[in-house]
């Protein structure tokens, strides 16, 4: 099982995370860089979500950490292409 952080930083330190529970998602990454993470039924605690990471988007997370459910621990993290600065 993993958790997906989806998660907010503001200016003030003030962190904001949306968590889903899953033991399977999907990636989707889009032109502009935005990338959707869906979850399905059957496969999380709710019913299936997706979220946008990106930070052009107004419904977006700016980063999404994946974390084993087991250690807690931080195994992966997913950003939007559309925050990564120039080689």
């Amino acid at each position: 099982m993993a958790r997906l952080k989806f998660t907010r930083i503001y200016d003030s330190g003030q962190e904001q995370c949306d968590v889903v529970e899953c033991n399977h998602y999907n990636i989707c990454r889009f032109a502009g860089g935005a990338v959707e993470v869906t979850t399905f039924p059957g496969y999380t605690d709710e019913g299936g979500v997706s979220r946008f990471v990106s930070s052009e988007r107004d419904d977006g997370y700016p980063v999404c950490f994946v974390e084993s459910d087991s250690t807690g621990k931080t195994v992966d993290v997913i950003r939007a292409g559309d925050q990564l600065a120039p080689e």
